[in-house]
């Protein structure tokens, strides 16, 4: 499956769940390693980087994801429609505006290019 099947996919299923969501384009005029799929969940801030079974992130993504979560959004690689749904219900178990585990990936969660 290629990476443009599995985003049209995913932006299908957050679509679905009411979610404000695009498909961001790389280009010269915005900034490296954005996540290719922005949204908004039930006013959290999302960056979804899609990748196949076999794709790795670069290191100007891996930085992205971090500075997202970091920035109190959820970030993460996702290979899949589940993928997304363990984002989304990860979300959805918020207790006091905090996720339940801690919002960032460890650099384990994070493959190398």
């Amino acid at each position: 499956m290629t990476e443009a099947t599995i985003q049209k996919a995913i932006l299908d299923y957050l679509k679905s769940l009411g979610a404000w969501c695009w498909a961001f384009k790389a280009s010269i005029c915005n900034e490296r390693g954005v996540p290719d799929i922005i949204c908004c969940y039930k006013g959290r801030f999302i960056g979804l980087e899609v990748k196949t079974a076999r794709g790795r992130p670069s290191s100007i993504q891996k930085t992205q994801i971090r500075r997202i979560n970091c920035a109190m959004g959820k970030a993460k690689v996702v290979r899949s429609v589940e993928d997304v749904k363990d984002v989304i219900k990860e979300l959805d178990t918020l207790k006091g505006g905090k996720l339940s585990d801690d919002s960032s990936d460890s650099e384990e969660d994070i493959p190398d290019s």
